[in-house]
């Protein structure tokens, strides 16, 4: 049974990296992968531009996305490149950005 923790508390930032992808591919697997739009075009995930207006594209598919918040929490941590949790790569890094500074 997978239980689904907010990540924004932390449950999938206190695991390490390969924990965390086998937890996200978990619920992934719960969901079924062909309910995630990035499953029906991945490659519109990993863009070679940076045009806003198919950027913007992109994102709003994920926001219909189930598993937006996990997929997001995750990228927020450990990816540097593509479009996870409805958010660019630039975003996050803006996000990582002003938490450091926060502190």
């Amino acid at each position: 049974m997978i239980s689904l923790i907010d990540p924004v508390k932390g449950f999938w930032t206190a695991k390490g990296h390969h924990q965390s992808w086998l937890a996200l591919q978990e619920v992934i697997e719960v969901i079924g992968y062909n309910q995630l739009p990035c499953a029906q075009a991945p490659d519109l995930y990993h863009p070679n531009t940076n045009e806003k207006h198919f950027l913007q594209t992109v994102t709003d598919a994920c926001k219909k996305c189930p598993i937006i918040k996990p997929c997001g929490a995750y990228a927020l941590k450990y990816e540097k490149e593509g479009i996870w949790g409805g958010m660019t790569a630039s975003q996050r890094h803006k996000i990582r950005r002003a938490g450091r500074l926060s502190q």
